[in-house]
């Protein structure tokens, strides 16, 4: 037989017993740096007790997150990432054509150099620019060793 509070949370936990159960890996989620990387993460913590039978509302009510901004998180999140993909997409193309145009030789502060005079509408930093060269694979070539 289920009780009253079975049905409608679709749990036999209290809001106590969830919370001991789950608190660990819910602070542990809670431990990064960045504000806005601890609100993701709370999110998709949120997320993951939907898999084990407990309802979203619940669980944001148990751990303080608004209802809200648990959907929030969760669509932006999505969002922006698909958003940084796709700039990181343009911006490899940009770099190889400015590679191509050096001979390869460029480091990633002089291809950021380039990007910026050469009327790249977003200025990405040095450090962007480095980072999506070397995911790209686009890095300088090497000197041949002289002996």
């Amino acid at each position: 037989m289920t009780t009253l509070n079975e049905t409608r949370t679709g749990s036999a936990l209290t809001d106590d017993e969830i919370r001991a159960k789950y608190e660990a890996p819910f602070r542990h989620g809670a431990g990064l740096a960045d504000s806005r990387a601890k609100r993701l993460a709370a999110a998709h913590f949120i997320e993951s007790l939907r898999e084990d039978g407990i309802p979203i509302s619940r669980a944001c009510r148990i751990f303080g997150m608004p209802r809200s901004s648990f959907y929030y998180r969760k669509e932006n999140a999505l969002v922006s990432v698909r958003k940084r993909l796709e700039s990181n997409l343009e911006l490899a193309q940009r770099i190889r054509a400015a590679q191509e145009a050096a001979g390869w030789t460029l480091g990633s502060r002089r291809v950021a150099e380039a990007l910026k005079h050469d009327g790249y509408p977003r200025k990405p930093g040095h450090n962007q620019v480095a980072e999506v060269m070397r995911s790209a694979g686009l890095g300088p070539r090497k000197p041949k060793e002289k002996a």
